[in-house]
């Protein structure tokens, strides 16, 4: 259903909502109020869940489900199964049926895609398949369930299952019903819990943040309020809807959405906000920080000062700072604009989750991943949001499905319930503690949005680089916007950066001690290039020579060509590996040129600065002394694309037809300007002419990389890559001249 769609279904069922039941969504709910409210519902919650265990309540099943024996395979006194799982009987043949009973109806809301070899059910270890959720060590995790594609599946194919279908859809949690609880057994970590389409779980949301406070207190827990900014902090007070600065000492959410289509208006009042017209994300906002039990939001629209740009510009270049120091973040990720507001608070309703009660337990689908719920929002698009989830410090994610929650060590989501052993105590999961010992930065990975940021492993460049494709791949309303929205993870990183430009001679941090360490981590920044299913076009107002000057999704070379983040992927989430400089053979020089034209070297631009990390953008030429060589290229044969087998060739040779695969040398060429290969004029342009291509290094691992540059006066622009892997010797011995060049 078109958000505004819903949007226009919500109004009409205004009446039975628990939050706004009568008055208009701009009209503001007293907060006393709204919170007897929100305390009501959550009293009818915890009475829903004690009801008598009667049978009537019991859905009737079909044949075929009476035979899949739910009490046995949910018993957690039960053997856990493999990582592989196990098959669970039951379910052979057509999943649909004329009159379907409710349990064939989870098991179709659970499986992806639909199958024509028959389906199977597969009994998995909760711990394996909620492996970020990290239950309290020593305790039974329980069990989930999993409809899966086919009659069969052999064992090595189960993982690559589990990540590209049945996670799509969710797996089937278990509840015992009231008073069925098995005697002398210890309760399972993992529970299915019941996601109610009109009311947010705010009890469960409480226990969230609070279980991150006792725990993950030197990860998780902001410092003061305001520390780092140079201009204080104001907040809404959300029982009064005053606007003002706070002390050190409050804590407050931050609000991270899309304004969208929702029209501006004229700069609000800088110390109230209006009592009317205030859009809905805004206002459910409000509700969600008093029914969690806080006073304070911050939101960009009311706590920016609108009406003084100077201080506007410091508060927008200074906003990672604000969302870095948040009690925690509320994400709306849900609509497409700042009228649909939070799912599950106001009037936008959630979809329905599928359950089903049977004799002994209820089950219900732990629903989509953060991942998948996040896919298709419009938040998950957006440049500046990238930095603003990246960089808090926990993330309370409001979607169409239901509540998420993530921090540095662990994820909760309402689907699933952690129930924590009172024998086994409230410390920190085995998780957290790995996650706490490995960090070495102050942000997420990028895997969050992907669904695998418990990734603990991987070498700090990698991870700079996974957020540079991730940012990259989001649009920005104002491409001016490039750096400023990325300039809070540039300020987070382990690594200095130059126009966003990694200074990384190594994949670890270290002490850049001579212009020579420089110039190589410099080098090896600047082996960034396009990815091959993007058009590229110019972003005006940034250097040629560095990413933030292309409006394209960004990679990284790696050791066998063209890769995807910095690595060749291969099978399941390993990479290849990372290009290292042969540092016996490098002799590239780099300078920025100042608007006087002085040439200042990279580690004294670094000393300049009390916060070396970001190095002064002094103006964007950029000074290269290096090995230039004069190349030719032609295509690979009909039908091939510019990146695969091109044909290199010196400028002295001649283009004599088909291409001869034995005496010419090989490599991978990006022209960023991509025209469809049926272009025959662009094809002709690219083989005719006589390109420019400039040495960064030479890689440990015998490859040469290049930059290709076109003149313009003066000057130069960064217009492709090339890097050259076969006859490495003899390319070796080429000619080249040794210039200097203004790349701008």
């Amino acid at each position: 259903m078109p958000p505004t769609t819903r949007r226009a279904s919500a109004q009409r069922r205004s009446r039975s909502l628990s939050i706004h039941p009568s008055h208009s969504p701009s009209t503001p709910t007293e907060p006393s109020t709204a919170v007897s409210r929100i305390k009501r519902n959550e009293q009818r919650r915890t009475n829903s869940r004690t009801k008598s265990n009667s049978p009537q309540l019991a859905a009737r099943l079909c044949y075929r489900c009476q035979a899949i024996d739910i009490a046995a395979i949910f018993d957690p006194a039960q053997p856990l199964p493999p990582k592989t799982g196990i098959p669970i009987p039951g379910l052979e043949g057509k999943l649909r049926s004329k009159r379907p009973c409710s349990l064939c109806s989870l098991f179709v809301a659970a499986v992806h895609p639909e199958s024509g070899r028959g389906y199977h059910l597969r009994l998995f270890s909760a711990s394996d398949i909620f492996e970020s959720m990290s239950a309290v060590d020593g305790q039974r995790p329980g069990v989930a369930l999993a409809v899966f594609p086919g009659k069969s599946i052999g064992e090595d194919q189960v993982s690559w299952r589990i990540n590209t279908d049945v996670r799509e859809k969710g797996f089937i949690l278990a509840r015992p019903r009231h008073g069925e609880r098995y005697q002398g057994s210890a309760t399972a970590a993992y529970e299915g819990s019941s996601v109610k389409p009109r009311q947010v779980d705010y009890a469960c949301v409480r226990g969230w943040l609070e279980e991150c406070d006792a725990s993950h207190s030197g990860l998780c827990i902001a410092g003061p309020a305001g520390v780092g900014t140079s201009v204080p902090i104001r907040c809404i007070d959300c029982l009064t809807r005053r606007i003002g600065q706070i002390s050190a000492a409050d804590e407050y959410f931050a609000l991270s959405y899309v304004w969208g289509t929702t029209p501006i208006g004229d700069p609000p009042d800088p110390d109230r906000l209006p009592s009317h017209g205030v859009a809905r994300v805004i206002e459910d906002a409000i509700l969600a920080v008093l029914a969690l039990g806080k006073r304070y939001l911050w939101v960009d629209r009311y706590c920016v000062d609108q009406r003084n740009h100077d201080i506007k510009n410091i508060q927008i270049k200074e906003m990672d700072r604000v969302y870095a120091g948040a009690y925690a973040t509320l994400i709306a990720a849900a609509g497409s604009d700042a009228d649909f507001g939070l799912p599950g608070v106001g009037q936008a309703r959630r979809k329905r989750q599928p359950s089903t009660i049977g004799i002994t337990h209820e089950l219900f689908s732990s629903l989509p991943p953060l991942s998948v719920a996040l896919r298709e929002t419009a938040w998950v698009t957006r440049g500046w949001t990238y930095q603003e989830v990246m960089l808090s410090r926990r993330c309370v994610f409001f979607t169409e499905y239901q509540v998420y929650f993530a921090c540095r060590a662990m994820d909760r989501c309402e689907a699933v319930t952690i129930n924590h052993d009172s024998t086994s105590g409230l410390g920190p999961p085995a998780a957290a503690r790995e996650k706490q010992a490995s960090m070495n930065n102050n942000i997420f990975s990028a895997e969050l949005i992907r669904g695998e940021h418990r990734t603990v492993d991987g070498p700090p460049l990698r991870k700079f680089a996974d957020h540079v494709a991730a940012y990259t791949s989001r649009t920005l309303s104002y491409q001016d916007d490039i750096m400023d929205a990325f300039r809070g993870l540039l300020a987070y990183s382990p690594f200095c950066t130059y126009f966003a430009i990694p200074i990384a001679p190594v994949d670890q941090p270290c002490a850049l001690d001579s212009p020579e360490l420089f110039n190589i981590g410099f080098a090896r920044g600047l082996a960034w290039t396009p990815q091959l299913n993007t058009r590229p076009s110019r972003r005006p107002g940034f250097p040629s020579w560095s990413w933030a000057g292309w409006k394209a999704k960004v990679e990284y070379l790696g050791e066998s060509g063209h890769s995807t983040l910095w690595g060749t992927r291969t099978h399941g989430d390993k990479r290849g590996n990372l290009m290292n400089v042969d540092r016996d053979r490098f002799d590239t020089k780099f300078w920025a040129e100042d608007s006087q034209g002085r040439l200042l070297d990279l580690q004294e631009l670094a000393r300049s600065v009390s916060n070396a990390k970001l190095l002064p953008e002094v103006s964007h030429l950029l000074v290269v002394e290096a090995k230039v060589f004069r190349f030719r290229f032609q295509f690979g044969g009909p039908g091939a694309r510019l990146r695969d087998a091109v044909c290199l060739c010196h400028y002295d040779s001649k283009h004599t037809g088909d291409v001869d695969r034995e005496a010419q040398s090989w490599g991978d060429v990006d022209l960023f300007e991509r025209h469809s290969l049926e272009d025959e004029v662009h094809e002709r342009r690219i083989r005719d002419t006589t390109w420019e291509c400039v040495l960064l290094f030479e890689s440990t691992k015998r490859r040469l990389n290049m930059v290709v540059i076109e003149r313009d006066g003066d000057v130069a622009h960064l217009v492709g890559t090339l890097q050259l892997r076969d006859k490495f010797d003899e390319l070796r011995n080429l000619p080249f001249t040794r210039q200097r060049i203004r790349l701008a």
